[in-house]
């Protein structure tokens, strides 16, 4: 494993797992902004299968999620009674700041009405969760129940674990929130940061219980994680730029909630010397105005901060200009149509069968693009397709990011291409036939697996020197 995939990754588990321990971040939104969630969603729904991979993506996010969780627990109860406002402005603007790079994965997307409809529902749905915290958040206090901890409460936070890995696993919404509103959060965090501490004072008596209830919730989260990023494969795969828009709309969602949840309103109620639930532990250290004060510019700082970050990024991907492509295998039963590459004397393919497609036209769209070329170069008219995978070619100082469809439904018929001959080659043959090198990893991939995935193709001289998994490291 490279040093700086690995510390990439374990960063961005860090900031994961500290999203995660507070209600309103999404840990799953904070994975897009790293640009590793597509990669967690893959090693998760790939483990048995390629067990390698997943634990070469998955180890070293574990870690950083677990070094940053546990000063957490304890940071955070003293951040919660002292310096809420300022906490919560911090994650407000890391969120605002880097949400441009949340939008370049639906870069040159004009969104239609039902991918708008989709932002506005996504946002309204977690600022739901935000309203219900607040409405039903003193009507559940389980404090005393974790105090004895009967057998039957270990039972019950398997599904507790499994529903907030479903916020865990899904980019905008909070699983400490939803936490939070079933009353589980507080109890969770004030007992595991009290046995902890009286284990290191040398009291083993609760070691039982800490340990238990740590691994029942630890076991339904594995269970919540697993089931829903199958999910969320499946719709990543079928409409990938529909669910970054509910992404999209769920994050904003997000920023809104932040300010207006349980904890932060019991936070205004004791500025407003209002009546607040007998468990709140509350004592902030400044006036109410200094701490507004100090949150605006904490506010505006971290994101000026994680938007220069971003930019950073961007600039980093714009010293390569590349090229950007489209490719559709299109099945009908068990064959794919592939085009044999035999008329044009100086094409880079020539005496090669490969799928349809080509390059993306300036302020085209892939989705756009896709349906051209096919229609250009074969006639049909695709009516679904899938997304499948992105991918780097690099060869020399040229390199090209290739969008990798497949389609099982479409209409119209097949008419004569300029480019070579269109033929229907059964799938078992598919990698038989003369092909370039690198297309035997990614249609391997293609035709076995149903997760996307990411892949680099490293040439010289037309000869394949090296296929990677993942892109970032390559451009």
């Amino acid at each position: 494993m490279k040093v700086k995939n690995f510390f990439k990754r374990f960063f961005a588990g860090m900031g994961i797992g500290v999203g995660a321990a507070i209600p309103g971040v999404s840990g799953a939104a904070i994975a897009v902004i790293f640009k590793v969630y597509e990669d967690i969603i893959s090693a998760v729904n790939s483990f048995r299968k390629r067990f390698g991979y997943a634990l070469k993506v998955l180890i070293p996010i574990l870690l950083g999620i677990i070094c940053a969780v546990i000063p957490c627990i304890f940071l955070f109860s003293f951040a919660f009674e002292h310096f809420l406002f300022l906490l919560i402005s911090l994650f407000a603007g890391f969120l605002i700041g880097s949400f441009p790079g949340v939008t370049d994965e639906v870069k040159g997307v004009k969104p239609n009405t039902k991918q708008i409809i989709i932002i506005i529902v996504g946002a309204l749905f977690v600022i739901a969760l935000g309203v219900l915290s607040v409405i039903f958040g003193d009507a559940f206090n389980l404090q005393g129940l974790f105090d004895e901890m009967p057998w039957w409460l270990y039972l019950v936070l398997i599904p507790v674990g499994a529903l907030a890995a479903v916020a865990l696993t899904v980019p905008g919404l909070s699983g400490s929130l939803i936490l939070l509103i079933i009353g589980f959060y507080r109890p969770l965090v004030d007992h595991a940061k009290g046995w902890a501490s009286a284990i290191v004072h040398g009291d083993f008596s609760h070691i039982g219980q800490l340990l238990g209830m740590i691994g029942c919730f630890a076991i339904g989260c594995l269970i919540g994680v697993v089931l829903v990023s199958k999910i969320m494969t499946v719709l990543l795969k079928k409409s990938h730029d529909s669910t970054f828009f509910g992404i999209i709309g769920f994050i904003l969602g997000s920023v809104v909630v932040l300010f207006f949840n349980y904890e932060s309103t019991n936070y205004y109620k004791y500025w407003l010397n209002m009546p607040l639930p007998e468990h709140a532990i509350i004592n902030p250290y400044l006036p109410w105005w200094v701490e507004i004060i100090i949150g605006v510019f904490i506010l505006a700082g971290a994101t000026f901060g994680s938007y220069m970050l971003v930019r950073t990024q961007r600039k980093h991907n714009q010293l390569s200009p590349m090229d950007e492509t489209v490719l559709c295998y299109i099945k009908k039963d068990d064959e794919y149509l592939l085009l044999y590459r035999n008329k044009e004397k100086d094409d880079i393919n020539q005496g090669k069968y490969v799928g349809v497609g080509g390059h993306l036209e300036k302020g085209e769209t892939k989705e756009e693009a896709l349906l051209r070329e096919v229609k250009e170069e074969t006639g049909l008219e695709l009516l679904s397709y899938q997304y499948h995978a992105k991918l780097l070619f690099v060869n020399g100082d040229y390199k090209e990011i290739m969008h990798l469809y497949t389609s099982d439904e479409f209409k119209g018929e097949l008419i004569e291409c300029n480019e070579g001959e269109l033929v229907w080659i059964k799938e078992d043959e598919m990698l038989k036939v003369p092909h370039w090198e690198g297309d035997h990893y990614f249609l391997n991939k293609m035709l076995n697996q149903k997760e996307y995935f990411e892949m680099t193709l490293i040439y010289k001289d037309d000869k394949l020197i090296k296929a990677t998994d993942g892109i970032e490291n390559a451009l």
